[in-house]
């Protein structure tokens, strides 16, 4: 059970309740907050503003983002990971859109082995050479390495 005792208001008196926080740039994501989010929740809370707060605004990021999203597209259309996202992305909505399953068992396993093979084509693809540092050995998450790269892209813009 989840129970809210309190709102949480931003320095700029906008509430988080049923909207959370958009961000500057989005990643792509299987999941659609408006189906898993909180404003799916009949019982949610509304989302409402208050005074603001007296705030010093140092940067104005607003002005960077919309080249911070062209570099960031750009990286991730040639990253292989994101590549395998947006596939099972795609994927994902077909299978939520299917109004039916067949039951039959050759047509299940068939499936099945679609999907394995599809893993199998995907793990050798990512498979590095021999001279080349096993990036996936230090198990680094792309999200957070794309997010490393947006922020160095910030600071360039920054000089």
């Amino acid at each position: 059970m989840k129970l809210t005792i309190a709102k949480y208001y931003r320095i700029t008196g906008s509430s988080t309740q049923n909207k959370g926080v958009k961000p500057d740039i989005e990643f792509p994501s299987i999941y659609d907050p408006a189906e898993v989010g909180e404003s799916s929740y009949k019982s949610s809370l509304k989302w409402d503003t208050i005074g603001t707060t007296n705030f010093t605004k140092y940067f104005n990021i607003k002005k960077f983002v919309p080249e911070l999203i062209k570099k960031h597209e750009k990286r991730i259309k040639s990253n292989l990971e994101f590549k395998f996202l947006q596939e099972d992305i795609a994927e994902y909505k077909r299978n939520i859109s299917r109004k039916f399953y067949s039951l039959n068992f050759d047509k299940r396993k068939k499936e099945r082995e679609k999907i394995t093979k599809r893993k199998e084509k995907r793990k050798k693809l990512k498979m590095p050479k021999k001279t080349e540092i096993k990036e996936t050995e230090n198990n680094i998450d792309e999200f957070v390495k794309e997010t490393g790269y947006i922020l160095s892209d910030y600071i360039l813009m920054l000089k």
